[in-house]
């Protein structure tokens, strides 16, 4: 996976969103949030195509557990920072990039 293909399926690994289609607009959205757009185009289409995403209905593409397992399970790691004991930032998690692991945990 190369940087761009990793950004745009970073929100679907580390934090379950789905992308929404809007079948009355050509915007789509995680989550079905008008806040957080998201084009789906060549890369969303290479991810399909690799089974990372998955088109569940004509409105929706969700991660595949091909995809989730790339989320990282370091101890204190989440979405890509290191948290002590009372949950507290120390630091870039040294194990992924924003939570996503560069290889699948099996």
């Amino acid at each position: 996976m190369n940087f761009r293909e990793l950004k745009f399926i970073q929100p679907a690994v580390v934090y379950g969103w789905q992308i929404h289609e809007s079948p009355y607009s050509h915007t789509a959205h995680w989550d079905g949030d008008i806040l957080m757009p998201v084009k789906v185009g060549p890369i969303a289409e290479s991810l399909i195509e690799r089974g990372y995403l998955t088109r569940v209905s004509p409105h929706r593409i969700y991660a595949t557990p091909k995809a989730r397992a790339l989320k990282c399970r370091a101890p204190g790691c989440i979405g890509g920072m290191t948290h002590d004991d009372l949950g507290r930032e120390v630091g870039e998690c040294d194990a992924c990039y924003k939570g996503i692991t560069l290889k699948e945990e099996v």
